[in-house]
């Protein structure tokens, strides 16, 4: 019996071992991984805080930053498919918000040309600073709130 379980088991063992050589060996890779992303980050963003001390630009090493964190991602990815699946998913949620903010400045600067923020603040007379925040509050939940969420609405045919 004793020799059964010796034999039974070292498989077992050789098996566990190669499954944790493996586990290992992933776990130091994405390591790796993330520690190169965490300081292309930290990089990147002391370039953009120090822009004006460095002659950088903000956009330009913004920019730069993000390449170079999808690069970084990209040589870690398992395949070149999850790579490109990855970057296609985010692409599509940052277009999202960057077509939704085009909007709702288009929307604010229409409003400002045409005087709209004018007649807002020559109508509010009040010196008191706790009364101009409620004044202020009830316009922007009551009317700016509910004319740019319907605007910016984009009806499902």
């Amino acid at each position: 019996m004793i020799v059964v379980n010796t034999v039974l088991s070292f498989p077992f063992f050789v098996m566990h071992t190669i499954v944790i050589i493996i586990l290992h060996a992933l776990l130091k890779y994405f390591l790796l991984q993330d520690i190169a992303m965490v300081l292309v980050f930290a990089l990147g963003y002391a370039g953009i805080i120090f822009e004006e001390s460095l002659a950088f630009n903000k956009s330009g090493v913004g920019i730069l930053m993000a390449v170079c964190l999808w690069v970084v991602r990209s040589i870690g990815a398992p395949s070149v498919d999850v790579a490109v699946e990855e970057l296609s998913h985010t692409t599509a949620e940052v277009s999202e918000i960057v077509f939704f903010l085009l909007g709702a400045m288009t929307i604010v600067e229409i409003v400002d040309a045409h005087q709209g923020f004018k007649l807002v603040t020559d109508n509010i007379s009040t010196r008191s600073p706790k009364t101009l925040l409620w004044v202020v509050s009830f316009f922007n939940i009551y009317f700016i709130h509910c004319t740019v969420h319907a605007l910016c609405i984009i009806p499902k045919s």
